[in-house]
């Protein structure tokens, strides 16, 4: 019985601290057009100077120096989109638009740092 508190207890724990570590964010991309994705703090050294974003089967990560702090925000590839002013609406980001994901998330930092210091990340 002893061994299952601490088992239970030590579950809960662990749980609560890999929770912790992300942070669920949403990226507006129209007034009523949103992008979600996963915020997570990175714990590396040096700041990055520029925005990097890399496009997988499944996934955009964005990786952004916020306050001297690394972040990584993952979005599933079926929920990226953003609004391409050239075309005139919106549309699935590929491999090929980081400048246009660049400039929506230089666009929206503000609001991306208010979500992820509400996480407490």
């Amino acid at each position: 019985m002893k061994y299952t508190i601490i088992l239970s207890t030590a579950i809960i724990l662990f749980v609560n601290i890999a929770h912790a570590q992300k942070c669920t964010i949403q990226v507006q991309i129209l007034d009523d057009k949103y992008m979600f994705g996963q915020a997570e703090k990175l714990n590396e050294g040096q700041p990055v100077k520029k925005m990097e974003v890399h496009f997988t089967n499944e996934f955009m990560e964005v990786i952004m120096s916020i306050d001297g702090q690394n972040y990584q925000i993952k979005v599933v590839n079926e929920n990226c989109q953003a609004y391409c002013t050239r075309e005139k609406r919106v549309r699935q980001l590929n491999s090929g638009d980081e400048k246009l994901v660049r400039n929506l998330f230089k666009d929206k930092q503000d609001d991306i740092l208010k979500q992820i210091k509400s996480c407490k990340l």
